[in-house]
């Protein structure tokens, strides 16, 4: 199996891969096995939905473009005339009961999530049913939605809800990481034998990295269909506003975001020639306030830049703030039109039951 670099940890070096730490990984992972167990032998009920779902999760916490890929499965949905249902626990919302929304409905992100409300935004015909029991807004949504796709977002681990196809995103730890609480991943590696589809989501640098990866795991998976995508700088929209350019009215702008990645984000801006003044980065999911902005920009006299799923946090400060905030739009592009057709297909052969 192919080696990376020293694996990443959520933890500090002091703690990173200490026996004691090791020890909670075992007992994670054996927890894991026997969930998964009961599941895989029929102990656990799996129930269905009339209509089909797509599943797009992983096996990693955090930034591995789960988000993204549920954009752009959502987008080729709609593409061909399928009306989109995102189903979501809505991780980090102040609300705890269900929530649904209907296609083009205004919504408050503090209700459903950052990263639903993104979607929702940006998927223009898209329903939006928020839960801890994903089941129960979906079968309402089909009651007065009729046919619809399901989206099950961040669906890996909910295996209680049985889906169509299950789509994966890993990215180019896969094969270096360690269970939680030493690493990032949820569950084991292996894992990813039920999964339909696997979509490799790396920089584009590291192109011939992502083909040796690609190659491991069509060796080792060989159900699964294996595509390769990268994340693609679409320009930039401001907030306050809503106008579009192809770069930001500053050179040296304030890099802001409150991502599980930011570097990734503030290596995308140099890529782009956009080299920030100052790089501050809050915790994922962060609730920015009125003033953090402002005192950022008194302090630098700059203007800001932020992610896309950072602006969804920021819709309901004043024109007057979010008009000096630009967010850099960024969609997922597979490396090769056949892999984009072979993905459509894939997408298309699950639809007939509509």
């Amino acid at each position: 199996m192919l080696q990376q670099q020293p694996y990443d940890s959520p933890l500090p070096n002091l703690l990173k891969g200490s026996p004691p730490v090791r020890f909670l990984s075992s007992l994670y992972s054996l927890a894991m096995k026997i969930r998964n167990g009961r599941f895989t032998s029929g102990r656990a009920a799996v129930l269905s939905l009339k209509s089909p779902v797509i599943s797009i999760g992983g096996i990693r916490a955090g930034g591995t473009g789960k988000t993204p890929c549920a954009m752009m499965v959502g987008e080729m949905l709609q593409e061909t005339g399928n009306t989109v249902a995102i189903l979501s626990r809505g991780y980090r919302r102040k609300n705890r009961s269900d929530f649904i929304a209907a296609p083009g409905e205004k919504i408050n992100w503090h209700d459903c999530g950052d990263e639903p409300a993104m979607l929702h935004n940006v998927l223009s015909n898209c329903w939006l049913g928020i839960s801890a029991h994903r089941l129960r807004v979906a079968q309402q949504i089909e009651q007065v939605a009729g046919n619809v796709v399901f989206i099950l977002d961040d669906g890996f681990q909910h295996r209680q809800l049985k889906r169509d196809l299950d789509i994966v995103c890993v990215n180019e730890s896969l094969f270096n990481d360690r269970m939680l609480p030493d690493g990032f991943l949820r569950e084991q590696v292996s894992s990813l034998g039920r999964a339909h589809v696997i979509c490799l989501i790396g920089k584009k640098e590291n192109r011939e990295l992502l083909l040796h990866l690609e190659d491991s795991i069509k060796s080792t998976y060989k159900q699964a269909s294996t595509f390769i995508a990268y994340p693609q700088p679409c320009g930039w929209i401001n907030a306050g506003t809503g106008e579009i350019a192809e770069r930001p009215p500053c050179s040296d702008p304030v890099a802001v975001c409150g991502i599980a990645r930011p570097e990734r984000f503030f290596e995308s801006l140099e890529s782009l020639g956009v080299i920030p003044c100052k790089k501050i980065a809050f915790s994922d999911h962060y609730s920015f306030t009125k003033n953090d902005f402002v005192n950022i920009h008194k302090l630098y006299s700059k203007e800001l830049v932020i992610t896309e799923k950072d602006a969804i946090r920021i819709n309901e400060f004043s024109s007057e703030i979010s008009s000096k905030i630009w967010y850099l739009k960024v969609r997922l592009k597979f490396h090769s039109g056949d892999s984009t057709k072979r993905f459509k297909e894939k997408l298309q052969n699950i639809l007939p039951k509509l």
